[in-house]
């Protein structure tokens, strides 16, 4: 095989080589596209004081996992107490429809409560899921007012 004719074949085996790598990167983008939409949808916000302070003033419905003593001493104004143990499908959805936003709060930073029943109620097809943190010491830290 001649010089020229080697140099042919190979340019052509870099050309669909080159081709073949586009369309696996094509085809890997697009599956990674799609994860990544899928899981934005499904995914709740995590927000801070201020942030659920403006979900309050617009009107979204909070849900209080902490226990009914607890609550009964204190809690955002309008909350919704539902127990950690007494929260499920059913119960949220007396009280909340799936379109309607919903920000869950508990004791605080080191309560994974709210953040396990954020994911519960993404699973259940809760659409605007808000995860409270922080939780209710973070709103009184804040000073904003609370009802009893």
């Amino acid at each position: 095989m001649k010089y020229h004719d080697a140099l042919k074949l190979v340019r052509a085996m870099i050309d669909k080589a080159s081709s073949l790598l586009t369309i696996v990167t094509l085809l890997a983008l697009s599956a990674c596209a799609t994860t990544d939409s899928s899981i934005e949808k499904s995914r709740y916000s995590m927000v801070d004081a201020t942030t659920a302070k403006t979900l309050h003033e617009r009107d979204a419905v909070f849900i209080d996992l902490r226990l009914r003593s607890l609550f009964d001493q204190g809690h955002i104004p309008g909350a919704i107490n539902i127990p950690v143990n007494h929260f499920n499908n059913n119960t949220l959805a007396e009280v909340v429809s799936k379109e309607q936003a919903i920000v869950i709060y508990c004791y605080g930073m080191h309560c994974e409560y709210s953040n396990q029943a954020s994911n519960k109620a993404l699973t259940w097809g809760y659409r605007n899921v808000y995860y409270f943190m922080k939780g209710y010491p973070a709103w009184l830290d804040a000073g904003y007012p609370t009802e009893s």
